[in-house]
C-alpha cells in the first residue's frame, strides 16, 4: 500500500481548497505509464482506494495504479531547487 506523509496530506488537501471547482471532486494520483504518476482532480469511482491519513481522506487511487505503488511513500520535498511531490520506494519494503 502507498504511504503518505503528513507533509505530502497537508500539500494535498491544499491543492484540493485551491482548485476544487466541484464540491465531488477528489485528488487522484494516476499512472501515465510504468514510472510516471500525476496528481489530478476528479470525481471519486466506486472502485477507487482511498488513501487517508490520520483519518482524514486525502487521496484517491484506482486499481490499476494501485498495484504499481505497493510499498511507495508519497511525501512533499521544499529544496532549494524547488518544491513538490516526490514518490519513492519506502525504506523496508
Amino acid at each position: 500500500m502507498l504511504t503518505v506523509t503528513k507533509s505530502a496530506a497537508a500539500h494535498l488537501k491544499g491543492l484540493l481548497e485551491e482548485n476544487r471547482s466541484r464540491e465531488d471532486h477528489v485528488v487522484r494520483l494516476t499512472a501515465k505509464g510504468e514510472a510516471n504518476f500525476q496528481v489530478v482532480l476528479s470525481n471519486k469511482e466506486p472502485w477507487d482506494k482511498v488513501v487517508k491519513v490520520k483519518g482524514e481522506e486525502v487521496l484517491v487511487i484506482d486499481e490499476g495504479t494501485r498495484d504499481l505503488l505497493e510499498g511507495m511513500e508519497l511525501d512533499f520535498i521544499d529544496t532549494p531547487e524547488g518544491s513538490g511531490l516526490s514518490l519513492s520506494l519506502k525504506e523496508g519494503s
